[in-house]
């Protein structure tokens, strides 16, 4: 079963961004989550991973070094169910 609440309730700002977002989720309960920022064709620039506490979370991620263009941010709990948002990079 996943403890990550439906995205409809997370996001990422700014966005588009250039140098920094945070993305805010919400989880059921304290647990371990990663983060991943891939590209457009699905490599993985960026993964962290981050115990995220019940309730509303945020998460800076620095994307200065990222080339222009379109990514996906998928945080994952421990159970492996995923989630996506979108973000652009400017």
């Amino acid at each position: 079963n996943s403890y990550l609440q439906k995205l409809t309730q997370g996001s990422v700002y700014p966005n588009p961004a250039q140098t920094e977002c945070t993305v805010l989720f919400s989880a059921e309960k304290q647990a371990k989550y990663t983060l991943e920022i891939a590209d457009a064709i699905g490599k993985i620039l960026l993964r962290k991973d981050i115990n995220a506490n019940a309730g509303d979370n945020y998460v800076k991620l620095n994307i200065g070094n990222f080339a222009n263009g379109y990514y996906l941010i998928s945080i994952v709990d421990e159970a492996g169910n995923r989630e996506t948002l979108k973000l652009i990079k400017e």
